[in-house]
């Protein structure tokens, strides 16, 4: 479900093309695995989250959302991923190759920088099925600022990846999958380039000035709020 290739580059991959990518409990439990073995790793500089396909993730997997303990789960994890993110030691990328929703859009504004292509769709539609995106409003809040997260949230209406650039919800919208390589290459040319504990005390400090460092785990939350994101 998630594969793990390079060393210097970690590259986590969420593979599960049956539902477009969806965050199920097994999903979310090994990409915590993933990023835990990769913050712990010295050799590894830079961590890559992304997906095969053309959808970066649906969100959670409704398929576990019946069931309380599986939904639980979810939460439990979703949470856990979220706050590895932000206190891994080194950049966390997230290379969006395409729609993210719900749980999927809250792991790349966790990120410390994402890159998509235009043609990515993003919505939190929480609303549409009752729920509150607790945790998304966690990472999203921040990134985005009050206005747009209300208007997002509030509504679950769609953007697309050059409104989200816009909204600095990802860092830039490139043309096609090419262009995305292609800046994705930059992007990690110049992470590569810079003193890793340099990178890493700066990471620390801009996590710590916006709060985006606090574990989120132990939000205390109904887990029918956060199960979507």
């Amino acid at each position: 479900m998630i594969r793990r290739e390079g060393r210097e580059v970690t590259t986590l991959t969420i593979d599960v093309p049956a539902s477009r990518n969806a965050l199920g409990s097994a999903a979310l439990g090994e990409l915590a695995a993933g990023l835990t073995e990769a913050g712990a790793d010295p050799a590894v500089r830079i961590v890559v989250i992304t997906a095969t396909g053309t959808v970066f993730s649906s969100g959670a997997d409704r398929s576990e959302l019946d069931d309380a303990a599986a939904m639980a789960r979810i939460v439990d994890r979703l949470a856990t991923v979220l706050t590895l993110i932000a206190e891994l030691p080194q950049p966390v990328v997230c290379r969006v190759n395409g729609d993210a929703y719900g749980a999927g859009l809250a792991v790349l504004a966790a990120a410390d920088l994402a890159l998509t292509v235009r043609r990515a769709r993003f919505a939190l539609p929480e609303v549409r099925f009752g729920l509150v995106p607790t945790l998304a409003a966690a990472v999203c809040v921040p990134r985005i600022g009050l206005t747009a997260a209300l208007d997002l949230m509030l509504t679950g209406r769609t953007v697309g990846g050059a409104e989200a650039a816009a909204l600095g919800l990802v860092a830039a919208a490139a043309d096609d999958d090419v262009a995305l390589d292609e800046v994705m290459a930059a992007r990690l040319q110049e992470l590569l380039a810079a003193d890793p504990e340099a990178l890493r005390r700066t990471k620390a400090l801009i996590r710590q000035r916006t709060g985006q460092g606090a574990p989120l785990i132990n939000t205390g939350v109904d887990q029918r709020d956060s199960a979507m994101g």
